[in-house]
């Protein structure tokens, strides 16, 4: 997970471990959580939390073997098990070689995105231009604006892609 601006971010396919411990000896026996009308407990510390997409507030407490029982606490914890959507606009028949993305993550946002190209025959991905960079603020959309090197490329076909990373890290 990820803290940003005071929020958890969960990733995709990851799993938030709540963990208790007991100063007193008796050990813990359960950590219990609620989120809304939800609650659950565990015998172990990991939970997998039962989170759709979205803000939560999770409540949890660690329970011991005698009963004894921890004070509640909170967390704000964000999902974002979503892909990001990048798409690649047609292009413009006034100016062919400009390549234009449109991304969007309206859940945690979108930080950075990038264009590539590469030779359709071989070659390893090559950076179109500057990585666009929204930054912790996590814009929800964004636009991504380049041209091709064509007057530097051989003949032959090319392939084109967006990469967009969203603020907790999830790339498509």
């Amino acid at each position: 997970s990820e803290n940003r601006g005071g929020e958890y971010w969960l990733r995709l396919g990851r799993q938030r471990t709540l963990m208790g411990a007991d100063n007193a000896g008796a050990g813990i026996d359960r950590v219990e959580y609620r989120e809304g009308d939800v609650t659950g407990a565990a015998a172990s510390s990991a939970v997998d939390l039962p989170l759709a997409d979205g803000h939560h507030q999770l409540g949890y407490r660690a329970v011991d073997r005698a009963g004894n029982k921890s004070d509640w606490r909170s967390l704000n914890v964000g999902v974002d098990r979503s892909p990001r959507v990048a798409r690649l606009r047609r292009a413009d028949p006034a100016t062919p070689r400009r390549v234009i993305a449109d991304v969007s993550d309206v859940l945690s946002g979108i930080d950075r995105v990038a264009l590539q190209y590469r030779s359709a025959a071989e070659g390893d991905w090559r950076q179109l231009g500057e990585p666009v960079v929204t930054g912790q603020d996590g814009a929800d959309a964004t636009t991504v604006i380049a041209d091709l090197p064509d007057r530097e490329l051989p003949d032959g076909t090319y392939l084109l892609r967006v990469v967009a990373t969203d603020r907790i890290g999830n790339r498509t």
